[in-house]
């Protein structure tokens, strides 16, 4: 009778340390790497997610007019769609398994561009941009500016200024980063009625 005690004893012991180190398994099936994100008004961001299985998961946000989400190519991408804050929780078999909290906030490095692009026309042209930068504390940081293609226009900078000199025709992009915030603008060099090509 004492023995049979501890044999059932002892598989109700066994039971109840599977069924909890299931539970464990299924609690870190995924996991998202940042606890919070700063997100700026208008991107896109690419969160990552730690699993094999995100077809098994599923994702809901606290506020769905702060910000919107779609998975494509099994990666979870974040828009930001209005200034505020939320909560993007991960879903597993119904339970929360991870969340990370959002803050949405206004374009960092602001380019008084517009259209987004800058033209100029022909050879031996020049323009100008000052970026404005809306979050306090960067003004101490380097401001870095970077072309995607060579040759076609010649660059001069000055901290949040850059001048650049047209040299051929063709179209740049410009990126221009200050700490983690980068923004991007294209320069159009044409011929004189405006064609590029």
């Amino acid at each position: 009778m004492k023995r049979r005690f501890i044999l059932i004893l002892i598989l109700l012991l066994v039971s109840v340390f599977s069924f909890s180190c299931k539970g464990k398994e299924d609690l870190n099936v995924a996991s998202i790497e940042e606890a919070s994100l700063e997100l700026e008004l208008g991107r896109t961001y690419t969160v990552s997610v730690n699993t094999e299985m995100m077809e098994s998961l599923s994702f809901v946000l606290s506020d769905e007019d702060i910000a919107s989400y779609e998975i494509e190519n099994n990666n979870l991408l974040v828009k930001a769609n209005k200034i505020g804050s939320a909560k993007l929780d991960v879903i597993y078999k119904e339970q929360v398994i991870d969340s990370v909290d959002l803050e949405v906030i206004e374009e960092v490095i602001y380019l008084p561009i517009p259209t987004g692009m800058i033209l100029l026309k022909g050879v031996d042209k020049e323009a100008s941009v000052k970026i404005i930068l809306t979050k306090e504390g960067l003004d101490n940081e380097e401001v870095k500016w970077s072309l995607d293609t060579e040759g076609i226009v010649e660059v001069q900078t000055q901290g949040k200024i850059a001048h650049f000199h047209s040299l051929s025709r063709g179209k740049v992009e410009v990126t221009v980063s200050v700490g983690n915030y980068t923004n991007s603008f294209i320069v159009y060099v044409t011929n004189i009625r405006g064609d590029i090509d």
